[in-house]
This record gives C-alpha cells, sequence and structure tokens, in this order.
C-alpha cells in the first residue's frame, strides 16, 4: 500500500531521537459551506465507520443562529449537509458532538441562547450518521440563569455519553458540571457538579480516555489558569476529588488565557493545549497522565509564538492521530492576515516533533479551527474563511486534510527524494 504525497512545500519534516516527523498537508482547501453570512466553525468529529467527517458549524443570520452541519468524505469528497437545530428569533450555537458506534448516531450538545439575555440553557439531541433522521430536541439542562458551552464525549465502555457545562448563576457565580446520559435509550444517569469556588471556573472541555474508563475534564479558572479533575465513568467522587492544576502563574498578573481549551486523550494519557497571553502571546500545551498527574513544566511547554495579537475568543483543536500522536490547530493573527497553523506533539515527550506548518494560508482571515484524526489516517481541519477580505458579516466554512508522519531512520538525512511521490 501507498500514500500520494502531494508538493514539497507542504512538508515540515523534523528529525528526532532515531525518527523522524513530518505535517503533510494534503489536500487543497475543500468548500465545505459558501453564502452570504457569517459562518463559524464549531466541531469536527471523525467518524470511524462510516470513514468521514462531521463538521458542525453555525450560521448567524439577522433573525437567529442555526446550527448546521457537513458530512465529508475522508478523501475531501463534499457529502450531504443538514440543519441540526433552525428557529428565527432563537440563538443557538457552540455545537459539539461525539460519535456513538452502537447506535451508528451522533449525539449534538449546544447552546440556546434566550432573547431576553436572561437565560441559556443547554440543550442535544441525537442525530443518524448520515443526517436522514435525528431525535427530538431535549434540555440536558435548563435551570434558572445560565447554562453555556457543552462538550460531549462518548464512553465506548459503558455505551453512554458525558456531557460537561458551566453554569452562571444570577449571583455572578460561575462553575462546571457534568451529566451522563445513556447512548441506547436517551435516559438521564448520574449528576455531579464537578467544581466550584470563589474564583469562576467555566468553559469544560472534556476527552475519554478507555485505557481506564476515565474522563479528563478541564476548564479555566477566571481565564487565569486552567484546572482540570479526572471523573470515573459514572462519577463517583469527582465532587470531592481534587483539582489539577495544568497551568497557574499568580507571579504573572498579565496571564490570561483563552478559554476555547483543547483537550484529548492518546495512548499514553491527556494532552491540554491552549492560547495565553502574559509578556507575548503563545500557543502553549501540557501532559496529564491517566492518573491526573501533570507532567512536564509547570508552564507547559511552548508550542508557537507565531502570534503577533492576541483574542480572548482563539481556539485550539487537539485530537489524537496517527502513530498515538497529538494533532493540534489553532488561528495565528499574523501581521497581514489569520492563518490556520498546524503541530504534532509526539506521544510521550513534552515537544513539538512537526510543526509549526501554516495549514491555510490565503490572501484574507481564516479562524476558528477545529479538527480531529482517523487513528491510522488523515485528519480534518475545518475554518471559517473570510474570502470577501474584511467583510465581517460574511465567513465561508473551508476544510483542509493533513497528517502527521513518521519515517524511519533511513529518512534522517533529510533526504526527500526517496518519498517524493509515495511512501511505502
Amino acid at each position: 500500500m501507498t500514500r500520494t504525497v502531494w508538493p514539497m512545500l507542504s512538508i515540515v519534516l523534523v528529525v528526532f531521537g532515531g525518527s523522524a516527523a513530518a505535517l503533510d498537508v494534503v489536500s487543497d482547501p475543500i468548500a465545505v459551506w459558501d453564502d452570504d453570512v457569517y459562518n463559524r466553525v464549531t466541531d469536527v468529529v471523525y467518524n470511524p465507520q462510516h470513514d468521514e467527517y462531521l463538521i458542525l458549524f453555525h450560521n448567524i443570520r439577522a433573525v437567529s443562529s442555526d446550527i448546521y452541519a457537513r458530512r465529508v468524505a475522508s478523501d475531501g469528497t463534499v457529502l450531504s449537509w443538514f440543519a441540526v437545530v433552525a428557529g428565527a428569533g432563537e440563538k443557538h450555537i457552540d455545537a459539539q458532538a461525539s460519535y456513538c458506534p452502537t447506535q451508528d448516531e451522533y449525539l449534538v450538545v449546544w447552546t440556546r441562547q434566550q432573547d431576553t439575555g436572561t437565560k441559556d440553557d443547554v440543550l442535544a439531541r441525537t442525530v443518524f450518521w448520515n443526517g436522514s433522521s435525528m431525535g427530538p430536541i431535549f434540555s440536558v439542562v435548563a435551570d434558572a440563569d445560565h447554562q453555556r458551552a457543552p462538550d460531549v464525549a462518548y464512553n465506548q465502555f459503558d455505551d453512554e455519553y458525558l456531557v460537561v457545562y458551566h453554569n452562571h448563576w444570577g449571583g455572578g457565580l460561575e462553575d462546571v458540571a457534568a451529566q451522563r446520559i445513556r447512548a441506547s435509550d436517551g435516559a438521564f444517569l448520574s449528576w455531579a457538579n464537578i467544581a466550584t469556588g470563589s474564583v469562576d471556573r467555566h468553559y469544560p472541555h472534556v476527552a475519554y480516555f478507555a485505557e481506564t474508563n476515565s474522563f479528563l475534564i478541564a476548564y479555566t479558572l477566571d481565564q487565569k489558569g486552567i484546572y482540570a479533575k479526572v471523573a470515573s465513568a459514572n462519577l463517583a467522587g469527582v465532587s470531592v476529588a481534587p483539582e489539577i492544576v495544568i497551568r497557574f502563574d499568580p507571579g504573572l498578573p498579565g496571564l490570561v488565557i483563552s478559554f476555547p481549551l483543547g483537550v484529548a486523550a492518546g495512548p499514553g494519557g491527556y494532552l491540554v493545549a491552549w492560547q495565553e497571553k502574559s509578556s507575548f502571546t503563545s500557543v502553549r500545551a501540557r501532559r496529564v497522565n491517566p492518573a491526573g498527574e501533570p507532567l512536564g513544566p509547570a508552564d507547559g511547554f511552548l508550542v508557537s509564538d507565531s502570534m503577533s495579537a492576541w483574542s480572548w475568543g482563539d481556539t485550539v483543536g487537539a485530537s489524537s492521530g496517527l502513530y498515538g500522536n497529538f494533532v493540534l490547530a489553532w488561528a495565528a493573527d499574523l501581521p497581514t492576515f489569520d492563518d490556520v497553523e498546524g503541530a504534532v506533539v509526539g506521544p510521550d515527550a513534552d515537544v513539538v516533533s512537526a510543526g509549526p506548518l501554516i495549514v491555510s494560508n490565503e490572501a484574507h482571515n481564516q479562524t476558528s479551527p477545529a479538527l480531529d484524526c482517523a487513528a491510522s489516517g488523515a485528519c480534518m481541519v475545518a475554518y471559517a474563511d473570510d474570502d470577501d477580505q474584511g467583510t465581517q458579516t460574511d465567513f465561508e466554512v473551508r476544510a483542509r486534510l493533513f497528517r502527521p508522519v513518521v519515517f524511519s531512520d533511513r529518512f534522517e538525512t533529510g533526504n526527500l527524494s526517496p518519498w517524493s511521490s509515495s511512501v511505502p
């Protein structure tokens, strides 16, 4: 079996420790969605059963914000699209999804903002793999005040989902909670308040680690740090479990953490990635082992310092990909236009093994990337694309395929000619 490799300029090769790694961009930009309104990508989910990706984005119009989805095959072929939710006068945003192979469907979760501005709810529905049918919309939580920013992970051992979200109460306190949902019938199982305190905990993200049947739930501490908890599958004891300090430095009063964290699980445990601003703006990451112990430097390790400006809403997408590598993608605020960059972090090293690589570099802005990877193939990164060059109300959805590649010792010389057309 051979793999076609695209032009050499699309490859970043890094040699380290007896092997070499690269990021290989393997497609031109894929036109996922075109219209005349603002679209923002919120999630990409790989479907291993059908070898395709589901791209979620919200479509913002004058009277509503709707959630759309588009299927894209693993070779980049654009497939069907459908509306997950559409309702005039309501704003549905920040959709996330997880795939359940036993039901051959996704659970999609999102925030519904009320027109009055006094209440937000976390809603969900199941979606059959190709969008041909959908379950009824239901409330994961619809308490008083605001419940926002959900994330979801599927637990294959127990055939259930875990939905995490943050509460913003009327008194101002923000905390993190989680709800288990059985995949076979949608039944609500146990609920837990994950973390609370005098300092706001908010914007949680979750990853499932199959080897220990547990989750890592990471969240920001009032944008001044990153905390986390390891939760058992049944959430037992998580409310009183000690918090894990991923990133916190009271000696840096200017430290600000971007709240859309990237969280992924791989063969050796978890990786948390984020953007931060202190003396300069950077993308950083830190490992957490399955027992919940942070590894490496207390401030994480540097992934990229190519950003020249700061946006509190900048996201870092994270996934586990080929050969157990972690793959990251983020929006880089460069002097001319925002670009999407990517990098590979090896499965057991506190260092970037390939990248940063510009995944998308057009003569206009590309922002809000999200990605997911096939375990033995490519990753897809989707992003919003301002191809009208500055029209803030018209962003399209684009995507590209790229992959981490690991080479044997015979390529350590840097001689790329043996694999310029194919890799054995």
